[in-house]
Parts: structure tokens; sequence; C-alpha cells
């Protein structure tokens, strides 16, 4: 009940393929929708750049993008040269507690199960062909 946003184990699958592909290839981190988080961290030995991707002027420059899916939809066009595929980032719960019955508070405690709708936030990964993995 105390996390309300947690990372995606999909996201550390993501992780690992980047962190096979050569150490010296730039890396562009979508910052929309805060997705930055945890990028920072798990590739903090890389050479990364943070960028606002859901900005009509952005022109996609890495050989690795790690861009949200509402990002992903505007920069189609664009990606013509890169291979991906989509992952989870994160996922969420948005509590009601209009339907925190008795039952409902039990069923959480004893099977997790929700009383309110889960989300999440899809992320893919695209690296150029012609990056020299």
């Amino acid at each position: 009940m105390l996390v309300v946003v947690h990372t995606d184990r999909a996201l550390l699958d993501a992780r690992d393929r980047v962190l096979t592909i050569n150490s010296d290839v730039p890396i562009a981190v979508d910052a929309s929708n805060h997705s930055q988080h945890p990028w920072a961290w798990y590739l903090r030995d890389r050479k990364l750049g943070f960028v606002d991707m859901s900005l009509a002027s952005y022109q996609p420059r890495g050989d690795v993008l790690l861009v949200t899916g509402p990002s992903r939809e505007q920069l189609a066009d664009l990606l013509d040269g890169y291979d991906g595929y989509r992952f989870r980032q994160r996922g969420w719960w948005s509590r009601d507690y209009g339907k925190l019955t008795p039952a409902a508070g039990w069923r959480w405690l004893t099977d997790r199960e929700l009383f309110g709708e889960p989300g999440h936030l899809d992320q893919w990964l695209f690296v150029k062909r012609d990056s020299g993995r």
C-alpha cells in the first residue's frame, strides 16, 4: 500500500540489452512523463542525454533511444533507421477507496486483490541499425 509507482521488471531486460551495446554509443533518454528515472541510475556509466522527445521540434540523434509510448507515436515517421521493441517501464495502482469494503480490504490483505484500477507507462528501446552493436 505504500508504493504508489514501481519500476516494472521488464525494464531490467531492456537495461541488460542496452548494456550489451558498445559503451561508446550515445544514448538518448526521453525525459517526457518523468521517464528519465531510473535510467540515470541504471545507465550511469554510459554517455546519456536527457531530452523531451514529445516536443514537435525533436529529431532523433542518438544511436540508442529510450522513448515513451506517447513520444513514439509522434516520432513514428522518424524511426525508420531503428529497430525497436516495447516494454513496460513502470506500473501503478490507483486506489479507489469508494470500493474499499471490509471484504475488499480482506482480499487485499490476503490475496493482494486490487480495489482500484492498475495503470502503466510503456517505453520503447530503439537501436540504430548501423550503430555497430
